[in-house]
């Protein structure tokens, strides 16, 4: 299923007339536990050490420092994806496509963009660094936030 989603957002960048990688799809899967044992560590080296606040609203600029490491830990290429989360029906950080067009043509100006980013693997494998911090934040959720 996200396999079908993602080829239609590669076919949506390049009709914004959008740089897009070569991209390669593998079948299977190519996480494993001794290789996402590294993740704290490759985060931490990409990123630093974070607060809570610093990590609510930073998947852009998170997932795009991380995006390198975690290719070479893999040997494979990583795709930086934007997007939305979709979960129990529920749309968040949605922007419509005319939205997007429209913010391409003439630039953002506002203070916030509802928009999410995401690491995608070639296996098709989700990996998201920032989203459950975030939400624990926007449900006010303190046990998750409990450190």
């Amino acid at each position: 299923m996200y396999q079908k989603e993602f080829k239609k957002a590669v076919e949506r960048t390049k009709s914004f007339q959008l740089e897009t990688p070569n991209i390669e799809y593998f079948s299977g899967s190519i996480l494993s536990d001794d290789k996402m044992a590294n993740f704290p560590y490759l985060f931490r080296d990409a990123v630093g050490l974070l607060n809570v606040k610093e990590i609510v609203a930073q998947c852009l600029s998170i997932h795009y420092r991380i995006k390198e490491p975690i290719a070479n830990i893999f040997n494979t290429p990583c795709y930086f994806t934007i997007g939305y989360v979709e979960e129990d029906g529920e749309r968040m950080f949605y922007q419509s496509e005319e939205n997007l067009k429209d913010i391409l043509m003439n630039g953002f100006n506002g203070f916030s963009l509802s928009i999410h980013a995401w690491l995608t693997l070639p296996t098709m494998e989700i990996l998201d660094f920032t989203l459950p911090t975030t939400n624990a934040v926007i449900r006010n959720d303190e046990k998750i936030l409990v450190v």
